[in-house]
Formats: C-alpha cells, structure tokens, sequence
C-alpha cells in the first residue's frame, strides 16, 4: 500500500497542513503512524475524506457535524442533518439581508447629511413614534426597549436615537429634554405595525418644520453647543416655533481627539 506524508497530501489536495491536522483532532482524517520512524503516512483513501471534507465545509457545514456525517450517520440522517443545515442557511440569509438594509439606511442618512450638513430647508416630516427613556439626564426605567416581544435595539437605525427639546428651553436659556428610541411612521411596517398601538409611544404629529444638519462637539449638553446652535438659528430666521423641537442622531466622528455627534434637527415652524 502506498504511504504518503503530510506534505505530499496538503500539496496535491491544495489543503493546508495546519487544515489536515485539524481534521485529525474530529477524526475526519486518519494517519498511519510508523513507529520506527515516528512519521505519520496517509493512504489513498485519505485523499477522498479530504475530498469529503472539503465539500462540506465548502457549503458550510461545522466540522463537528462533518464528523457525525462522515463517521456516525446513516442515510437518513445524514439527509435529515443536510436539511437542517439548509434550514440553517436560510436563516442566515435573513439575518444577513436584515443586516445589509439596516447599512443602507444608515450610509444613505450619512450621505444626506454630508450633503447638507449646515444646509436649511422646508419640509414635511412623517409622524413620529418616539418612547421616551429619560428626563434630561434622569433615565426613566419602566420605558425599556423591550415592547410587544420586540427588542427596539435589534432595528437601530431604522429606530432611531431621538432628543426632544422643550420649544420653551430657548426662552430661558435652559434646555429641558428627553432622550429616547423612535421611529417615523414610515417605517413602522419594516419593524411591526403593532408598535404604533402601544401607548408606551408618544406619538408626535406629522408637520412643517426647518430641518438642518449640525456637527457638534461632545458632550453637547453640558458644554452648550447644541443649545448655542439652535439659539443661533433661532435668531437668525423668523419664524415661529410651534411645538418641541426633534434631533435625530445620525453618527459621530473623531477629529483630532475631538469626538463630534452630526444630528439632524427638525424644529417645527407654523
């Protein structure tokens, strides 16, 4: 019988050596040992369990179910572990497909704002499904993101991160908010529609409103620079506020050390 190393095996199979070895450990691949020598030799039929192993990892398959398949199964369950593999398969696909339109909304609203970033414009927002998690910095418990058997977090960004500001904070130059998780009516059916009955959600009304995009430094808050630019828009354009006025959080970049929040402001005008 002929007797092959290691290296001849992983060079006409194109499998690494470090790859065969690990194939050893789950017994998908068996040496013959020569005690005089101590090297370890492989057989022919070694070649076609590379084979074997190569075609299910090719598909997916963990190493150690390849193991059941090719040492412990019979017929019908190595169908029924194929069959589950695919059932498996399926399910990573929708996450991967979930995942890739959540990265599409995000780099799609990272885009508008790079576009019009310190730009104004007149728009009708959509209504506005807002929990509201915090008074100014107080977090408000009983208002966790877990509603309807649905973690909120699992669809940020399409549920965004949302500041609501008192309108009446800019007459005494004393921001009052809340902090919170939303989402815009829009796009309530890309989550679940039940979510717009629950009464943990405030809903704010679909209106007119002077949207911008700003770049503040961090923390915005405490250090006033959120407050200083609505202050300056305010003063800047005449016109009237007509209810609390909507950041949503867009991303953050770091400058220099310096860590920057881009929010899109909404603030709503008669």
């Amino acid at each position: 019988m002929a007797k092959y190393k290691i290296g001849q095996l992983s060079k006409t199979m194109g499998v690494s050596t470090h790859s065969i070895k690990h194939y050893e450990k789950f017994r998908l691949v068996y040496p013959h040992k020569d005690d005089a020598t101590n090297y370890r030799y492989y057989d022919l039929s070694q070649y076609a369990r590379i084979i074997d192993c190569r075609k299910f990892r090719n598909i997916g398959v963990p190493i150690k179910d390849i193991s059941l398949l090719l040492n412990n199964s019979n017929n019908n369950e190595f169908n029924d572990i194929i069959k589950a593999h695919i059932s498996e398969l399926d399910s990573q696909i929708e996450t991967l497909i979930h995942q890739r339109n959540l990265a599409k909304t995000l780099y799609n609203r990272s885009k508008s704002c790079d576009k019009y970033l310190n730009e104004w414009f007149i728009d009708i927002i959509p209504s506005i499904y807002f929990l509201k998690q915090s008074n100014n910095t107080e977090i408000i418990e009983e208002n966790h993101s877990f509603i309807n058997g649905i973690n909120l977090i699992d669809y940020v960004p399409i549920i965004e991160s949302i500041l609501c500001i008192n309108k009446d904070s800019f007459l005494h130059n004393d921001i009052r908010y809340s902090w919170g998780l939303g989402f815009t009516e829009d796009n309530s059916s890309l989550i679940s529609s039940s979510l717009t009955q629950n009464t943990k959600f405030i809903r704010i009304e679909s209106c007119k409103c002077f949207i911008t995009y700003i770049k503040v430094k961090l923390p915005y808050i405490s250090n006033g620079s959120l407050l200083n630019t609505i202050n300056n828009i305010i003063n800047k354009f005449p016109f009237k506020i007509s209810s609390d006025i909507i950041a949503f959080s867009i991303k953050k970049s770091n400058e220099d050390g310096i860590i920057y929040e881009y929010l899109k402001v909404c603030i709503p005008i008669k």
